[in-house]
């Protein structure tokens, strides 16, 4: 609450970052507008409170990143350590102090809502790199080879276990 408070404090911090407004003009609905859409079709949204679904999902899909067999659970120890790390939220949503720092952050606080909203729909659209793509496909051509072509006649491998009889 202090810095929202303090004299050098410019508001709407986010919302003028992306809109480009400069520091002495009062942000607006047409600012936040533009703040919106680029947001909405330039970024790839991750979450501070979803950092494994972050980094797993979306960034490795996104990005081709793979992790080193010789570095199993690097990840992971990584994404749970920095979890732990950030500082614990002091400001309970819908309280005074959060009132007060919405009301001098009215636009990036609509921001955050509809990045949020992004962060949900990215997941249905959610581009993947070609190299993810080209390791798929080469694990389901593998699965593929390993069948046997219907037109061969059956043998013995082909029967249930259950239906084969004693000869």
């Amino acid at each position: 609450v202090e810095l929202v408070t303090r004299e050098d404090y410019y508001d709407n911090f986010l919302t003028r970052m992306l809109a480009n407004v400069p520091a002495h003009v009062e942000v607006t609905e047409e600012h936040f507008k533009e703040a919106r859409m680029i947001l909405e079709n330039k970024f790839l949204i991750g979450m501070t409170n979803d950092v494994a679904e972050t980094v797993q999902k979306r960034l490795k899909l996104y990005f081709g990143w793979e992790e080193l067999p010789s570095q199993q659970g690097c990840e992971m120890y990584y994404i749970k350590n920095g979890v732990m790390a950030l500082p614990p939220v002091t400001i309970e949503e819908g309280g005074h102090y959060w009132r007060a720092i919405q009301k001098i952050n009215l636009f990036d606080m609509k921001l955050y809502a509809r990045a949020m909203s992004v962060f949900g729909q990215q997941k249905m659209r959610m581009p993947v790199h070609p190299l993810a793509v080209q390791k798929e496909r080469e694990v389901v051509n593998e699965a593929f080879a390993r069948l046997r072509n219907v037109d061969e006649p059956l043998d013995e491998s082909d029967v249930p276990f259950f239906c084969i009889q004693s000869r």
